[in-house]
C-alpha cells in the first residue's frame, strides 16, 4: 500500500482542500478523497475507487463520473485558483 496527498488553498471557497490518494497493490485498487479542511467532520466533496479494470464509483457533490479523467476534470474548479 502506498499513499499520497495534494493540497491547494482555493481562494473563491476560501478554504484548504486536500486529496487523499491510496494504492493497495495486492488487491489492484485505488482510491482518491476530495476534502474541504474546513469542513472535515462531513462527507468529502469527491470520492474516486476502483478496483482492477471495473468501472470505478465516482463522484463529485451530486454528479457521478464514469472514468479518472471525468473526475480530475470534475474536481479542476475546487483544485485551480
Amino acid at each position: 500500500m502506498r499513499a499520497s496527498y495534494e493540497n491547494h488553498y482555493n481562494q473563491k471557497l476560501n478554504s484548504c482542500l486536500v486529496i487523499l490518494s491510496v494504492w493497495h497493490n495486492e488487491q489492484g485498487s485505488r482510491s482518491m478523497m476530495l476534502y474541504d479542511l474546513n469542513e472535515m467532520s462531513s462527507e468529502p466533496i469527491g470520492m474516486f475507487f476502483q478496483v482492477g479494470d471495473r468501472p470505478p464509483q465516482c463522484r463529485v457533490q451530486d454528479r457521478r463520473c464514469a472514468s479518472d479523467a471525468d473526475w480530475r476534470a470534475l474536481i479542476k474548479s475546487y483544485m485551480a485558483d
